[in-house]
C-alpha cells in the first residue's frame, strides 16, 4: 500500500505554499498533537492533510487532520515543522487507482518471468511488460508503479 507520504516523497511536492509552513517547538501528548492555534489562526481545517518534520519519534509523515486526532507517538517536544497541505482532489484519486495496481500487479510485474513450464524440459519466457489495467505497457523495462503512472503522475512532479 503506498501512502500519501511515499507518493509526495516521491513527486517530490507537498502541495503547500511558503505561509503554510510553520516553524517552531510541538510535543505530542496523548498520541497527538495540538494544532488548535494553527486552526485559530486560519492555516489549517478539518478534513486537510498536514506533514510533521523533525520528529524524534517517527512522527515525520503526512496525516489528515481531523477533530480528535490521534496515531502519533508521544514525545515531550521537538524543534520541526508543521507543514499545512494543499493536496488536490485529483492526487487522492490517483492514489487510489495506483493502490489498486498494486494490489492487483505489483506481484506480478516483479518477477522476472512471464512464462515458466516444466513438462518434460525446464523452459521459460523472460517478461518484457506488462498490460495493465489502464491500458500502459512498457517493453523490457521492470514495471512498476512509478512507470506504469509516469504520464499521471509528471503534471505534479517538482524537479
Amino acid at each position: 500500500m503506498l501512502t500519501l507520504t511515499e507518493l509526495c516523497e516521491e513527486l517530490n511536492n507537498w502541495f503547500t505554499q511558503k505561509e503554510d509552513i510553520i516553524l517552531g517547538d510541538f510535543t505530542v501528548e496523548n498520541n497527538t498533537i495540538d494544532l488548535s492555534a494553527l486552526v485559530e489562526d486560519g492555516h489549517l481545517q478539518s478534513g486537510q492533510y498536514f506533514r510533521i518534520i523533525g520528529s524524534r519519534m517517527q512522527n515525520d509523515g503526512v496525516y489528515q487532520y481531523t477533530d480528535g486526532f490521534t496515531g502519533l507517538n508521544d514525545e515531550i517536544s521537538f524543534s520541526g515543522a508543521v507543514w499545512c497541505m494543499r493536496i488536490p482532489k485529483g492526487l487522492l484519486d490517483l492514489l487510489d487507482k495506483i493502490n489498486e495496481w498494486i494490489d492487483n500487479y505489483d506481484d506480478i510485474a516483479r518477477k522476472p518471468f512471464r512464462l515458466e513450464s516444466y513438462s518434460g524440459v525446464y523452459s521459460y519466457e523472460k517478461a518484457s511488460g506488462l498490460q495493465s489495467a489502464y491500458g500502459n505497457k512498457s517493453a523490457d523495462v521492470m514495471i512498476t508503479w512509478q512507470t506504469v503512472f509516469a504520464s499521471d503522475l509528471n503534471k505534479w512532479r517538482k524537479v
